[in-house]
């Protein structure tokens, strides 16, 4: 598997090594509540089997931005989301990933796990991953 090794986030280069992570324990599929929409302004939800795939709509998170355009909809997505929820983030398409928007994506990640959540990228390009590591300054 091609995991991606970061502090926070569990990342993967493909979409099936993803999906397999999250099918390690079995565990009784859940099911999205109704009150969840299939899309949000900026974000596509599928409850497919024993998790929910979530993409993004707009695929070029420039840095320019002063703020991430995805808040709202992490935001409310974590509030609908039931307790020990299994979320894979796909970012087929995504061609750029803002420094807010990791941010931002972090928010969500550590509201997921406050109510025993997991969350998994996967279909990261070289671009998007870079956004998730910052250059450090020398010492």
């Amino acid at each position: 598997m091609a995991k991606y090794h970061h502090r926070t986030f569990e990342m993967f280069e493909l979409y099936n090594e993803a999906v397999a992570t999250l099918s390690v324990r079995p565990r009784d599929s859940r099911k999205i509540p109704n009150e969840i929409p299939t899309s949000l302004t900026r974000l596509t939800i599928q409850q497919i089997e024993n998790f929910v795939r979530v993409t993004l709509v707009q695929t070029d998170v420039r840095e320019d931005r002063s703020t991430c355009p995805f808040a709202k909809d992490f935001s409310r997505l974590a509030d609908l989301l039931q307790n020990d929820s299994r979320v894979l983030l796909d970012f087929e398409g995504v061609d750029q990933f803002s420094a807010v928007s990791v941010g931002q994506l972090k928010v969500f990640c550590q509201q997921l796990k406050s109510k025993g959540s997991r969350l998994v990228l996967c279909n990261l390009t070289s671009t998007v991953r870079s956004s998730f590591y910052p250059a450090r300054l020398p010492r």
